[in-house]
């Protein structure tokens, strides 16, 4: 078949599950295409894809922040994003699912399908798979005519919420399509197991793999040598917060909080300056997570799924702050499965993180329930079954 994958541009989408499925469905003999806003061309490339970029799509950044998104004035039609980010601070204004609806689908999904018809330029591939928060897929194979089938990179989004849908139905008219009554239903394939979905939440299409193969970086040496006489730490605030500029005053708290725990601690924290961090905290950049959590006993997070699903997957017990998006739909999850604490981050002071770290650390329940979401995990199929398995769902 000819395939055509759509996502975002964001690392934290593509990296761990859009590529890894390409590679799955290139090496089932399937010719893969990947189209992406013109921001993520180099990534895409790097891991030896075709990209068909779109230029002019702005990405979260741009206008998570713009109070157009949120003026009861927006329309998809009239909506012109600013020529520069709005300031953010420290603190990303509150979203809400309207809010999320008209920047994923009236802003972003609109501009990519409008970009990725001009792309095609008539082409019909014969299936178009998507990121589960891309949209812009969706409007495409509906205007072109082709089969839909979707990545729940971000499970916990509200599709079935009223605005999102009207918001959706505001974009379809734009493109000459029908108005709809709920997000349409496809073969959904997932990288976790159904237990962290909510219960009650529809699952009749979903087919859930382990996650795909992922190239490790070596860990530096400052990490790979931390002595062996305390339980580690990992804490993040993912990749989106600390490229725009959000959760410093957060970091800075975690970092405190954890100087103060019999623990050694390692802390990602992006280009924000830690000047001085206490002696049993490791300072970096940037960290491979998923090959740290592998050999740590608690991790500090924003929550962010990518995060989550590791963690759980690795059997490390979490502590999560979450900051915006799908974050606080995510600790809700977890702490369903009993495998970490939820704290606000507008009021978690040094001392909560702390306390909270501390419990997970030895109350022997967190880890144990996250634990047995590891072995649910490793019960799953390879993500390299799931094209034969999309075959028989597509017929």
């Amino acid at each position: 078949m000819k395939i055509l994958m759509t996502g975002l541009a964001g690392y934290s989408h593509l990296v761990p599950f859009v590529l890894p499925a390409a590679a799955a469905l290139r090496a089932a003999g399937h010719e893969v295409r990947v189209a992406v806003p013109d921001g993520a061309r180099e990534l895409v490339s790097e891991h030896g894809f075709e990209v068909l970029p779109l230029p002019g799509v702005p990405q979260m950044p741009d206008i998570a922040a713009d109070p157009a998104i949120r003026s009861d004035d927006f329309t998809v039609a009239g909506y012109t994003a600013p020529s520069s980010p709005p300031p953010i601070g420290d603190t990303l204004p509150a979203a809400s699912p309207l809010v999320t609806a008209r920047a994923f689908i009236g802003v972003i999904a609109h501009r990519a399908a409008t970009g990725l018809l001009e792309a095609l330029d008539g082409e019909v591939p014969d299936l178009i798979i998507r990121d589960n928060t891309e949209f812009g897929g969706h409007l495409v194979a509906g205007t072109v005519g082709c089969r839909e089938a979707v990545l729940d990179v971000a499970p916990m989004l509200e599709e079935d919420s009223p605005h999102l849908v009207a918001v959706l139905n505001e974009v379809r008219r734009e493109h000459g399509l029908p108005a709809v009554d709920a997000v349409p239903r496809c073969p959904r394939i997932a990288q976790t197991p159904l237990d962290f979905y909510p219960p009650g939440r529809s699952v009749a299409d979903l087919h859930c793999f382990r996650p795909g193969p992922r190239t490790h970086s070596p860990l530096d040496a400052a990490i790979a040598d931390l002595p062996a006489d305390r339980p580690l730490v990992l804490a993040s605030l993912g990749s989106v917060a600390p490229r725009i500029g959000i959760g410093t005053l957060l970091l800075d708290r975690i970092i405190a909080a954890l100087g103060t725990l019999d623990v050694r601690a390692v802390v990602a924290v992006g280009s924000h300056p830690v000047p001085d961090p206490p002696a049993n905290v490791v300072i970096t950049d940037f960290v491979d997570q998923q090959t740290v959590l592998s050999t740590c006993d608690a991790f500090v997070s924003h929550g962010g799924f990518n995060g989550v699903r590791e963690s759980l997957q690795a059997g490390v017990p979490t502590v999560l702050l979450p900051l915006f998006g799908d974050h606080s739909a995510n600790a809700v999850q977890v702490e369903r499965l009993g495998a970490g604490i939820a704290l606000d981050p507008a009021t978690a002071s040094v001392e909560t993180i702390a306390d909270a770290t501390r419990k997970i650390l030895t109350d022997p329940g967190h880890r144990l329930r996250a634990l047995r979401f590891a072995r649910r995990t490793h019960a799953l199929p390879e993500l390299s079954a799931f094209p034969d398995v999309l075959a028989r769902e597509l017929g």
